[in-house]
């Protein structure tokens, strides 16, 4: 069965509950450079709700350099470690790797596949680790305007079968797939290593709403074509979040058929 959430805070998991999630996913990087304070509130509040926390994005903050002339995943390792442990006492089963900060190619850096490979050699030493505290890592592939290393969903799948782990695949964002203009054939593609996705408005990267154009439709029986049954998190702008995620949960869940 298909879980449905949201990128949000820790201070709206009772919200994002009443809305109809099922989970929220918070950011990885922001929890691992949390004052040992700030975590025990945030994970006072999981503990203390309803749901809890089923994934994470926002994994390698852009200090850290894992493409160019100037990548070392060596700093990498001890900031992965906390934050590791950390995500595992949450809860987490999935971290996100989109990280376009510390994943594009820097500027003057033209090398596509050594990039890629640079890619690989961080998901070689990342993976393992993350299998350690039972969490694998999703590879989000992300907008042109973004990134120019990991941009399709196919992209994402030759990179996770040329690393070969058990604990790395990848992820499909709605929104990321329409600006890309890719499809969804990536979708069946990924099969089994498709572990999480991502979803909002094509033209807006807002909420999804009923009636605002888009054939979400299409998205969801791609995933159900493949027996998808990994999580589905609104990320996007929320202008108005009590308004706004109780009818896109509900709309989500209509789809999941």
């Amino acid at each position: 069965m298909i879980r449905l959430g949201v990128c949000t805070a820790a201070d709206n998991i009772d919200r994002a509950a009443r809305a109809g999630c099922d989970y929220i996913e918070l950011g990885f990087a922001a929890v691992a450079d949390m004052t040992e304070a700030e975590y025990r509130r945030t994970l006072s509040l999981v503990r203390n709700s309803s749901i809890g926390v089923e994934a994470m994005n926002g994994f390698i903050p852009g200090r850290y350099r894992i493409t160019g002339a100037e990548a070392d995943s060596a700093p990498i390792q001890e900031f992965l470690r906390g934050g590791f442990a950390r995500a595992q006492e949450l809860g987490v089963k999935v971290v996100v790797f989109g990280s376009s900060g510390a994943r594009k190619m820097p500027e003057g850096f033209t090398d596509k596949a050594k990039a890629e490979e640079q890619c690989a050699q961080f998901l070689r030493m990342a993976g393992p680790m993350a299998e350690s505290y039972g969490i694998r890592i999703a590879i989000e592939p992300l907008s042109y305007r973004e990134d120019n290393v990991i941009n399709t969903v196919s992209d994402a799948v030759r990179l996770a079968r040329s690393v070969n782990l058990p604990s790395v695949g990848v992820l499909a964002d709605y929104y990321h797939v329409l600006y890309n203009k890719e499809g969804l054939g990536g979708i069946a593609e990924a099969g089994a290593l498709l572990w999480h996705c991502h979803i909002a408005r094509g033209d807006t990267r807002t909420v999804p709403a009923r009636g605002d154009g888009e054939d979400y439709r299409a998205f969801f029986d791609a995933l159900r074509a493949i027996g998808y049954n990994g999580g589905v998190s609104i990320e996007g702008r929320i202008n108005d979040f009590d308004r706004e995620i109780g009818p896109g949960i509900a709309l989500m869940r209509e789809l999941c058929g």
